[in-house]
């Protein structure tokens, strides 16, 4: 078998940062460099937001449905019925009997009740 030998240099990239910081900040061009770093990071996360929810507010325009795709009504009242059996078996093996997610069928056994919450 055929060993190579090989040079490679192993850099902790956090010292590095702190290194070139601790040299940079020691001038005011280095300072005012990191303070317009911090600027646009703080700039580029609300325009992210409006660029996702201008996307969302398109497809809605566009009648696409947004979320996950809802299971058949049929399929929905089997697993309601199966959940009514007294001393029935747990959400794990009903899910799998029917081929939906556990949490699919959690979401059946304790609809959410979103008419009572308040929004702020």
């Amino acid at each position: 078998m055929l060993e190579k030998k090989i040079q490679c240099k192993f850099i902790i990239l956090m010292e590095h940062i702190n290194d070139i910081y601790s040299r940079a900040v020691r001038t005011p061009a280095g300072k005012a460099m990191f303070q317009m770093m911090g600027v646009f990071a703080e700039f580029e996360r609300p325009i992210t937001q409006e660029r996702v929810n201008a996307g969302l507010a398109r497809a809605r325009s566009e009648g696409k449905r947004l979320g996950r795709p809802q299971i058949a009504p049929e399929l929905e009242a089997r697993i309601r019925k199966a959940l009514a059996i007294p001393g029935r078996a747990g959400v794990r093996v009903i899910a799998k009997r029917f081929g939906v997610d556990p949490g699919t069928e959690e979401r059946i056994s304790r609809p959410f009740e979103g008419a009572s919450a308040i929004a702020v």
